[in-house]
Parts: structure tokens; sequence; C-alpha cells
């Protein structure tokens, strides 16, 4: 054989006690660890056994505004909405946010100005398990005066299209609290175009 065949059989023969030794009966693939799943986009947006968020749930919110700007700027108004469960269950591969919900609401003028009803689209875009940020947009039917008046703001027509956003934090499951910006104008489809902006907070609570 010679000292170099022998050399490679001794060799051969250590290694394969010492795979016998470490792994006896040999190894096999379900003895080896198994790789973790990478969990799917959905299970890491929205999981309702371990987040606050419960996207499918009714939510009813209320607040206060101060009026910003114009001829109405100085007026307080109280508003409330009714968010409803999300239109549909996304995809796996569809970010959440990209899932509105609808909300339906309206913000009462106290002073006498401006005041309006809405329906839109709300997303829900989750920053952490708490703290989310909600930019909205849809239609609002005002009781304003088209040409404007003392109490006024010449918002040129009645239809009106409303926007703004949410910045929020909950406090459980069913609590949260808002940082609130509400605008309505009309885009510059009417002869005028002085819109009402409100700025205020809301608390909310999901069921």
């Amino acid at each position: 054989m010679g000292l170099v065949g022998l050399s490679r059989s001794l060799t051969a023969l250590g290694v394969g006690l010492a795979v016998l030794a470490c792994c006896p009966g040999g190894a096999l693939a379900s003895d080896l660890p198994q790789p973790i799943a990478a969990p799917t986009v959905r299970e890491v947006v929205f999981n309702p056994e371990t987040t606050l968020y419960h996207p499918d749930r009714w939510e009813i919110r209320g607040g206060g505004f101060y009026h910003c700007c114009f001829v109405e700027s100085g007026h307080t108004a109280l508003g409330g909405e009714i968010v409803m469960p999300r239109l549909f269950t996304p995809p796996a591969w569809l970010y959440e946010f990209f899932i509105p919900r609808i909300h339906v609401g309206g913000v009462a003028d106290l002073n006498g100005g401006t005041s309006y009803g809405y329906a839109g689209l709300l997303f829900t875009l989750n920053v952490t398990d708490r703290i989310f940020v909600e930019p909205f947009v849809g239609i609002a039917v005002s009781d304003g005066v088209a040409a404007g008046d003392a109490r006024h703001n010449a918002i040129g027509c009645t239809t009106l299209i409303h926007s703004g956003g949410n910045v929020g934090y909950r406090f459980d499951a069913h609590w949260s609290v808002m940082a609130t910006l509400d605008h309505i104008s009309n885009g510059n489809i009417c002869s005028r175009n002085v819109g009402v902006n409100n700025y205020g907070g809301k608390i909310g609570y999901s069921f």
C-alpha cells in the first residue's frame, strides 16, 4: 500500500469515527436545524393577536377644533366621526397602508361660521404599534356662503374637497388620541376658493 496510501486510509478512518461520535446513526436532514421562515408582509404589518391596531373594527371619534385664517379665524368647532372597518382584506404582497377605511362625520362651527359633513377614505400608516399617521381625502357638503360674509369664508361653492390628516397615539387596543388638521376647499374649480382650516384633537374608541 505504501506510506502515502496508509496515511490516506488512516485519515479517512479518523474522519469517519469523528462523524459517528458526533452524530450516531448518521446525520439525517430531519436532524439538522431547520431555517426559520421569514414572516409574510401581512404578519409584519398586522397581526390581531399581537398588535393594537384592528382595521376590521368600527371606531368612533370626537373632539374640538380651532378655525384658522381669514374671516373665520378664531372660531371654535366640535367634530365627530365614525370609522368603518377596512374595505377588504389585502393579499399578502400588498402593504396594509394602501387599504383604506371609510370615515363619515361632521364639524359644527360654534360661532355661526361654516359647518360641514363629510365622507371619504382614511389611510392608516402604523409607525409603531402605538404611533400612527392617517391622511384622508373625500367630499364635504357645507352650509357655508359661496361669496363669503362677516362670519363665513368665501368658499366659492358648498360641495367641497375634504382633506387633512391625523397623528395619533394608541393607549391600548380600544382608546387613542389624535392631533388633527381638517381642511375643506374647492380646488379652484369655483369662482372663489377661501378654504376652511381646522386644527384640533380627537379621542377615538374602537370596538
